[in-house]
């Protein structure tokens, strides 16, 4: 009786050993829908029981603070104010870089042109207001700008005709009839601003006590990043099975201008980019300063 009971835990003990070797080999990821989900659309096609698709910030947050996720896609000065809150996640990899256009009626070719205008804009507090806010100052450009819940209310707003300018992003930007709109990167006057060649959006924060045990994975998400551009049909196809949301005609145009690519320097423009945000009295978005070295995970 004594050989058995002996038996059945060990028994026990070997599968609860697989289930463990199992749940470390799909680790728990989040990312809201748009850019940031698209661009693991890749690696998340084949672990779609493992992905929880963020409503919103506070959702995003929320994971940060309860630490049960493995991975988190979220905006880049999210990630640093929480690991300056706390440093249970670093910056893996940057995932979206310079994806805020603008939408004008009447085409803009400086920016100068924005001078007294009326500016719908979405992002109050992240990238959006960052880029447009340092580029306008640059230049002594004055000018209202609104500030709206979401990309989408602001398409919708231009598309309405209730505002003729707007600042909107991909994949929303390629529902526009370019016929009659406008369409500019402000990554040009971002580069004329600042020097810089470009601006980080999001990216793939990881926790870093758990990186040795999610290299494998790591290795998976970075092979599916690769292909976003390379394979643009295929990606298209698993982006629309992923998000639920947007369809594979519309994602195919809009995936080779959603600032999808690789930075040698990705570390200089990541903390250029927040410096920005101190400089515009944003401080607080990012934790308050420039995270330390060991934020960054993939140096």
């Amino acid at each position: 009786m004594r050989k058995k009971l002996l038996s059945l835990i060990a028994l026990s003990a070997v599968l609860t050993s697989c289930g463990n070797v199992e749940q470390n080999t799909n680790p728990k990821f989040i990312a809201p829908n748009g850019t940031p989900l698209i661009a693991l659309s890749n690696y998340a096609i084949n672990h779609k029981d493992n992905l929880q698709i963020a409503s919103g910030s506070q959702e995003l947050i929320a994971e940060f603070v309860a630490e049960e996720v493995d991975m988190i896609a979220a905006p880049i000065n999210l990630g640093a104010m929480r690991y300056n809150a706390k440093p249970a996640y670093g910056l893996y990899k940057t995932l979206v870089w310079d994806n805020i256009y603008i939408l004008s009626r009447e085409e803009i070719t400086t920016i100068e042109d924005l001078e007294g205008k009326n500016i719908t804009s979405f992002g109050r507090g992240s990238t959006p207001q960052i880029v447009i806010e340092t580029i306008l100052n640059a230049k002594s450009v004055t000018c209202e700008i609104s500030y709206v819940d979401n990309v989408q209310i602001a398409n919708s707003m231009f598309t309405s005709g209730e505002s003729d300018i707007v600042i909107s992003a991909q994949p929303q930007v390629s529902s526009i009839d370019t016929s009659t709109a406008h369409v500019l990167s402000l990554n040009a006057f971002w580069r004329e601003a600042t020097g810089l060649d470009t601006y980080p959006q999001a990216g793939l924060f990881v926790k870093i006590s758990e990186l040795d045990r999610l290299k494998d994975a790591l290795k998976e998400v970075d092979k599916g990043y690769d292909a976003l551009t390379t394979d643009i049909s295929k990606t298209a196809e698993n982006a629309e099975s992923v998000t639920g949301t947007f369809k594979k005609p519309l994602l195919e145009k809009a995936i080779p201008n959603c600032g999808f690519k690789k930075v040698e320097n990705e570390i200089d423009l990541v903390k250029a980019y927040y410096e920005a945000m101190i400089n515009l009295n944003m401080a607080a978005q990012v934790g308050g300063k420039i995270p330390d070295e060991g934020f960054f995970l993939n140096k």
